[in-house]
């Protein structure tokens, strides 16, 4: 019952997770209906009806992936009158089994923490304020404004807003809970047939509306609304009031007596209204700052960086409370002489919103801290490099940053940029295939910009035939497209937006583009000629984001809003967001700019100029992390200068492939290469140290009362599996020489080599005989292992396994096999080694687990070796010094001491070695045969052999400086 007891939701969980929907509700269906059938009193007796028929009785899955079904599952309220049932025909002829007793056991197998309600964020702008949930009719209202005063309609006049009066009109309809589609918007609006919205462009599937009222007061067809006909009489007050009910109480029961008992409502409607789950999440905002944005937007049509600026000028946010959308500081800031933590900066605690704001709490979890750990350590990172460069130069002038990489993805992320890799894998083989067959691309050879042809032309039209020339109107074909006659066309000029992306991208005859030459449409044609243009754009399917960029004054809007210096000097992004604001609190708020922000692009446009010839940079190989320091010495001298002078020389060759034509630029200052390239050949490169302790010396040292304690050692504590023991006895003597635990796996996954690992003799020979001359080949091996399987019945399998690292788990008070082994995992890796000197002057090491250090388990090298000296403990990560070793001299080779990393502590009985490589080096481990030899190749060195190397532990800090750690400090 305990194993199979299921989850107890309750309203504020997801209703649908408990017997409502999926597999496992279809099977709890089919149970039911089953129990009904036969007249099973319960699910117990059922059971035990189908064991006596020798069917099965176990909850196991049929099928594969989605084709997974359950023949049966029981739901927690059928375990629960089985317990009742029981206990009820037992405690007839026990006295003993009294109703105290029934409840303490009940209560053990069916108790259930309840949920942990999470805290909402803290307001951007006032950090005391909690955000606002997204269920307030003040968050509806705000999220309805905001895309109603963003809306602009597109036609060839240009780009217009909604006036104050059809916005109004539309904000009554859907705040009333009214979903508005974009043809119900047109409807009502009466918009002409040929004009754009931009929002319905972007891709928008439909309008906001007022989900809150949406669910209470309209309904659909197969849930109607619970207030269809009194939610408008219900005044503002007792609404809200209605609503923090249902937020806030987890309890069907209490929800329905509240609502009845402050509300108002009658049984029926408290029980209908009680079902109804509020739109999740919150708004970064709170309640004074939402309101505030509100009053201004409601009263003009203006976005929400135009809203903050209205409501500060006219004291909405209260007295002298000036706010901007993004730069949080207060006025007259005069800026820091170091970075403290991120956390601790104003500004940004605004940004995270997540802080307990206790100052009994530790810093991170005062002020909060950002939850994406890439973030979170980069920001730390980059205060430590910060402070020791204004530590050892003073406070910079300007600080220049380059933020166009992206971060680590979450899984999900992941997952959809594989899916896009294969699609476009696909893509681009059936247009080889095409091209091949057509004789305009020889087998194998290189596509060129063929690919980037085929793209546009398919944007231009359905089929061939209707892929016409945006320009001219002439039909492009597949010949003619990969011909001279056609060419790749800027839309808008690549010498003023210097946007060289497929978005400002489409295929033209080169005759048009000739008329069209360094002008944008709107500029070069005019009259009927531009109509006919718009109108062919609009009809190609491709190209409905890419229209704007024909209109008239498509330039003039380009540099308003996205401009080639705000593009390259203002990168877009939450990170650097929140780097540009962490820099910015060294410098006074005084209206300058002492931030700039390059885009890669420009870096690498200047890198493969100034460092041309130079082998591995044209191609920017990253197998060395030294290259970002050739990015940095390129970023830190560009400049606007630098800007205006590569848009000269685009605009004097008149050409569009700058990044191919553009002639070399003069250095920034005299041997700028020749200087940077000896800086970086010298550099030191610091990797970031990661030396937790054990779990046994930070309690020790929360009882000698430190407050600050570094973080203990974490990690793989195990593998995945659990395993058994097999009993040293004699009847088990032959197994144990095949393994000393045992395993459960799934009989079709087993591998060849497994098969002769299964721990029932009959059965393994069994697998052995079915198996005969198929075991090499993996899916006769499958198909074998499946039909064997679907013939006997067996699913899973015993293994035996060897391996003597095994540790035992003890079970827990109150289990049947209380401080006894019930199961044994494997250890996972090393949390560090201790490299030891024994008396006669060799070295060796003693290894702690991750296991043993977070379970107070490890014994110290004292302990173990009470004879040893302490030479250094390495954790992952740690940088040694060391020489080179001619195994034929069996001596150092002099001059070659060189800084290696510790990437691997291999934890196994014969892996005595540390892997190791050069501090320079940025290829995994599994690339090492790229890089075996040389001084910053991968090698595993000995421990002993460490010694004859002359190895010594060094640290290398942020500013590339290496210090010694003396020998014996840990």
């Amino acid at each position: 019952m305990s194993k199979h007891r299921g989850f107890k939701s309750n309203r504020k969980a997801n209703r649908t997770n408990e017997d409502d929907a999926g597999k496992i509700a279809d099977a709890a269906k089919a149970l039911r209906e089953k129990l009904a059938d036969t007249g099973a009193p319960t699910y117990g007796a059922w059971l035990a009806e189908r064991h006596g028929n020798g069917d099965p009785v176990r909850i196991r899955p049929a099928g594969e992936g989605a084709k997974i079904s359950y023949d049966f599952y029981p739901t927690r309220a059928m375990l629960e009158a089985e317990f009742d049932h029981i206990w009820r025909m037992q405690a007839r002829h026990h006295p003993n089994l009294t109703k105290e007793a029934r409840e303490k056991i009940r209560d053990t197998l069916f108790f259930q923490r309840p949920l942990k309600p999470v805290k909402p964020g803290r307001c951007t702008f006032f950090p005391d304020d909690e955000r606002l949930p997204k269920w307030h009719p003040l968050a509806q209202e705000f999220l309805i404004l905001q895309q109603l005063n963003m809306m602009r309609f597109l036609d060839e006049r240009g780009e217009l807003p909604l006036d104050q009066e059809k916005r109004d009109l539309l904000m009554n309809h859907l705040m009333a809970g009214e979903k508005l589609t974009w043809a119900g918007l047109r409807r009502t609006l009466k918009i002409p047939a040929g004009t754009e919205i931009n929002l319905e462009k972007g891709g928008l599937k439909e309008i906001a509306h007022n989900a809150t009222a949406a669910r209470l007061a309209v309904g659909t067809k197969k849930n109607p609304a619970p207030l269809a006909d009194s939610w408008h009489k219900i005044d503002p007050r007792r609404r809200l009031l209605l609503l923090k009910i249902l937020a806030v109480t987890a309890n069907p029961e209490r929800t329905r007596g509240r609502l009845e008992n402050w509300v108002g409502l009658a049984p029926d409607a408290a029980a209908n209204v009680e079902k109804v789950t509020l739109p999740p999440g919150h708004l970064m905002l709170g309640l004074r700052a939402t309101r505030a944005i509100v009053q201004a937007m409601r009263e003009e049509v203006i976005v929400y960086s135009a809203a903050i600026e209205r409501a500060s000028e006219r004291g909405l946010f209260g007295d002298g409370v000036a706010l901007h959308h993004s730069d949080l500081r207060s006025e007259g800031d005069p800026g820091l002489l170091r970075l403290p933590r991120y956390y601790e900066l104003t500004a940004l605690q605004r940004m995270l919103g997540t802080g307990t704001g206790n100052p009994d709490d530790p810093p991170e979890i005062r002020f909060g801290k950002i939850a994406n750990p890439t973030v979170h350590i980069a920001l730390g990172q980059f205060r430590r490099v910060m402070n020791a460069l204004i530590d050892r130069y003073g406070k910079p002038d300007q600080v220049v940053i380059e933020t166009t990489r992206d971060m680590a993805k979450s899984a999900r992320e992941l997952n959809e940029i594989d899916a896009e890799i294969r699609k476009n894998t696909k893509r681009n083989d059936a247009w080889r295939e095409e091209l091949e067959e057509g004789g305009i691309l020889a087998p194998r050879a290189r596509a060129g910009d063929r690919f980037m042809r085929m793209r546009l032309w398919e944007e231009l039209g359905k089929t061939p035939a209707d892929r016409l020339c945006p320009y001219s109107g002439k039909p492009i074909s597949l010949t003619q497209l990969h011909s001279d006659e056609v060419e790749i066309d800027h839309i808008l000029p690549f010498e003023d937006t210097f946007d060289d992306s497929p978005a400002n991208k489409t295929v033209c005859f080169r005759a048009a583009n000739r008329i069209k030459r360094k002008r944008a449409p709107g500029d070069a044609w005019s009259g009927e000629e531009l109509n006919a243009i718009i109108e062919r754009v609009k009809g190609a399917p491709g190209m409905a984001r890419k229209l704007w960029r024909f209109l008239p004054g498509a330039l003039h809007k380009w540099q308003e809003q996205r401009g080639f210096e705000d593009r390259q000097l203002h990168a877009t992004g939450y990170l650097a967001k929140v780097v540009r604001a962490y820099a910015e609190a060294l410098f006074p708020k005084d209206g300058t700019s002492n931030i700039w922000m390059p885009t890669g692009r420009m870096t690498a446009m200047l890198r493969r100029r100034w460092f041309r010839n130079l082998p591995g940079h044209n191609a920017k190989t990253r197998d060395d992390h030294r290259h970002h320091a050739l990015d940095a010495a390129v970023v830190g001298v560009i400049d606007r200068r630098t800007i205006q002078m590569l848009q000269t020389q685009a605009r004097r060759h008149g050409t569009e492939e700058l990044d191919r034509l553009l002639p070399d630029p003069p250095e920034p200052f005299p041997e700028y290469r020749d200087q940077v390239l000896a800086r970086v050949a010298k550099l030191n490169v610091s990797h970031r140290p990661d030396r937790p302790i054990t779990k046994r010396e930070a309690m020790a040292r929360r009882e000698r009362g430190e407050k600050h304690i570094p973080s203990t050692v974490n990690g793989r504590l195990h593998e995945d599996n659990a395993y058994g023991i097999v009993q040293d006895n004699p009847e088990n003597q032959a197994a144990r020489t095949i393994g000393n635990l045992v395993k459960r796996k799934p009989v079709i996954d087993l591998s060849k080599d497994e098969i002769g690992q299964v721990r029932d003799e009959r059965l393994r020979q069994e697998l052995l005989n079915a198996t005969e001359g198929k075991r090499d080949d993996k899916k006769a091996r499958e198909a074998a292992l499946r039909e064997w399987s679907d013939r006997t019945g067996h699913q899973r399998i015993r293994l035996l396994v060897m391996d003597n690292t095994a540790m035992p788990v003890d079970g827990r008070m109150g289990h049947p096999r209380e401080n006894e082994p019930y199961k044994w995992l494997i250890p996972g890796e090393n949390a560090f080694v201790d490299i030891l000197e024994s008396p006669d002057g060799r070295w060796f090491h003693h290894g702690t687990r991750v296991w043993e250090a977070a379970s107070c388990k490890d014994r110290q090298w004292k302990e173990v070796y009470p004879e040893a000296r302490l030479i250094m403990r390495l954790y992952k990560y740690d940088t040694l010094q060391l020489f080179q070793w001619d195994p034929k001299e069996k001596a150092v080779i002099p001059g070659t001491n060189t800084i290696k990393v510790v990437r691997s502590i291999p934890d196994s009985p014969t892996n005595k070695n540390v892997r190791l490589v050069g501090a320079n080096l940025a290829i995994p481990f599994s690339d090492r045969d790229k890089q075996r030899d040389g001084e910053q190749g991968w090698e595993a060195v000995a421990y002993d052999v460490l010694r004859k190397r002359r190895a010594r532990r060094v640290r290398v800090d942020e500013l590339g400086r290496v210090r010694i750690v003396p020998h014996g400090v840990i």
